[in-house]
């Protein structure tokens, strides 16, 4: 009896120990299913009853001063399998082709393709409804194999005449990267991106045991990207670009007063929509190996020696600084010798007695190799920072060039060479290491039009951007201002003068301004005495320069020309600075805003 009672307290034993052992289990699950793991099943359970759907922003439009679109969205949302995923639910395929209203060949040849997959993106259907966005959210899709791309293109008006100052947008090369949204790559584009692209929003749905949408839970509008309003005149920039197009440079136009740029081209240019529709493969080879640079902004980022144009800025520093007395002569028979060297003046037969107003009419190098001489290179430099020279403007990139202008301890820590007379005479006329963008000529021009004052350029109208007015005297002596436009104005417009034949024969739009013929290799005194001056090769050419501004009595509006390559500026360059100045009289003074 004993014995069997026994058994029983063991059986009862055991099976109590097994309960207990069975409940404490149990209590230690759901204590992990409510307590310590509550947070990560809560987050599954939302996943199962909640859908996010991203509303993507608008990007910023571009205007022109007057309210003309320069780029502009056409919406366009894209469903896409992505490649080299296998996928574990093929039904998903039935349930997107029903919300999508798909027929039952495109549902089939849709999982075949993707049955069949090898690597490629397989679009599934192109301009999406925001109901559909909202119906293929609601149906669980598996978020690593199926992508909702905000496949919105950007359209460029005028696109070869604004390729280098807008730029383009596209996708970053990153394949780690699910960021479908285009991004500015180059231009203006990608200088403002961060006030372009705006931010996302989203829609937070709850969903029922059948997938289908029971109510919003959530909802945070996307923030458009903030437009922008350019100080740019799409007429006159259109109207540059048709004077330029068969040319290889750049031209600039500037408001003298404000700084605010009209016009910028650049030239070869290239379709910036050909960035979002795709080049062909015969395209790419002959834009991307052209040399004549079609992709280089030479306004920005173009460094040319000045030639004569410089010579405005050593005039300027021989009287400022005194030691020029605009009556006195120099003799110049066509080249003048330091030590056991000759410099050449472009004239071989020389400008006989040259005072300060016949070597601008006539842009005398003897004169200037002398007026070099006695002031030294600190002064010519000096004046040079002054003008706005050796300046990066980061007007649409960072990367903007500086030019140079050299100094003894530039020369000593790039070159390891000592100053020498000849660079500092070289110097005075604008050539050796002196370079120079055009947006820098067109400062240079513009504080002489203006009597003075430096002007920052600037290419944005608004927003503000934090921009701050800019404009300062820079200390010169007005009398001296006064001369320097006066000679300018001979310089076009007198009879003998460089520039002569491109002078403006309107009333009240009379120009002013400098020529300027850039060498970009040395004449050896064997090709002067075989008179061989013009190189055969384009690359061995002469640089084409003019700077000037009109109406000469109260100045409006200065422009830059630089021509590659392009020989005399008197030929090639003045008469397109011409045609440029004359277009402005057509700018629209009303403003817009966005």
């Amino acid at each position: 009896m004993y014995e069997k009672n026994n058994d029983i307290n063991r059986r009862v034993f055991f099976i109590g120990g097994g309960m207990l052992i069975l409940s404490s289990f149990l209590f230690s699950r759901l204590w992990n299913l409510q307590v310590t793991d509550r947070d990560k099943y809560l987050l599954l359970s939302d996943k199962n009853r909640i859908r996010i759907t991203p509303l993507f922003p608008k990007r910023g439009i571009f205007y022109d001063r007057n309210g003309n679109e320069l780029a502009l969205n056409s919406t366009n949302f894209k469903l896409s399998y992505q490649s080299g995923i296998s996928l574990t639910d093929q039904s998903i395929i039935e349930k997107i082709g029903k919300e999508l209203r798909l027929n039952n060949d495109q549902v089939n040849n849709i999982s075949k393709k993707i049955l069949n997959n090898d690597f490629n993106k397989i679009e599934i259907k192109e301009n999406l409804t925001l109901d559909e966005i909202y119906a293929l959210n609601s149906i669980n899709m598996d978020l690593d194999s199926f992508l909702i791309e905000d496949n919105s293109k950007r359209s460029y008006l005028d696109s070869k005449s604004f390729a280098h100052l807008i730029g383009y947008t596209g996708l970053k090369d990153n394949p780690k990267s699910k960021n479908t949204k285009p991004t500015g790559l180059s231009g203006l584009e990608l200088k403002f991106d961060h006030i372009l692209a705006g931010h996302l929003g989203h829609v937070k749905t709850e969903v029922d045991s059948e997938e289908k949408g029971v109510r919003i839970l959530e909802e945070n509008k996307a923030i458009n990207g903030q437009d922008i309003v350019l100080t740019i005149d799409r007429d006159l920039q259109n109207n540059v670009h048709k004077i330029m197009r068969n040319n290889v440079g750049a031209a600039t136009v500037m408001n003298v007063q404000n700084g605010e740029i009209l016009a910028m081209c650049s030239t070869p240019s290239f379709d910036s929509n050909k960035f979002i529709d795709g080049f062909s493969y015969k395209e790419w080879d002959e834009i991307s190996k052209n040399e004549r640079k079609p992709f280089l902004n030479k306004a920005i980022n173009g460094e040319y020696p000045p030639g004569s144009t410089f010579k405005i800025v050593t005039a300027l520093a021989g009287l400022e600084e005194g030691i020029l007395d605009p009556e006195d002569t120099v003799l110049c028979e066509g080249k003048t010798k330091y030590g056991r060297r000759n410099f050449h003046c472009w004239r071989d037969k020389g400008h006989k007695e040259v005072n300060l107003r016949k070597a601008i009419k006539e842009s005398c190098d003897v004169y200037f190799y002398n007026l070099a001489r006695r002031l030294g290179i600190e002064k010519i430099t000096n004046m040079a920072l002054r003008l706005g020279f050796g300046k990066n403007f980061n007007l649409i990139s960072n990367s903007e060039r500086d030019g140079l202008i050299p100094t003894k301890k530039w020369i000593k820590d790039n070159l390891n060479n000592g100053w020498s007379l000849g660079d500092t005479l070289v110097a005075g006329i604008g050539q050796g290491y002196i370079s120079a963008t055009p947006i820098q000529l067109n400062v240079m021009i513009s504080m002489i039009a203006n009597k003075g004052f430096y002007v920052e350029p600037k290419i944005i109208k608004s927003p503000n951007l934090n921009q701050k007015n800019r404009t300062r005297p820079a200390g010169f002596n007005f009398a001296n201002l006064d001369l320097l436009r006066d000679l300018l104005d001979i310089a076009v417009n007198e009879k003998g003068s460089n520039a002569y034949s491109s002078r403006i024969e309107v009333n009240n739009w009379r120009m002013a301004g400098k020529t300027g013929t850039s060498q970009v290799k040395e004449i050896t005194e064997e090709d002067r005495e075989k008179e061989v001056i013009i190189a055969k090769n384009w690359k061995e050419r002469d640089h084409a320069l003019f700077v000037g501004y009109a109406p000469t009595k109260k100045p409006k509006y200065s422009v830059s020309v630089v021509i590659e390559h392009g020989g005399s500026g008197s030929q090639k360059a003045a008469p397109i600075g011409r045609d440029i100045l004359l277009a402005c009289q057509n700018i629209k003074t009303y403003g817009f805003k966005a």
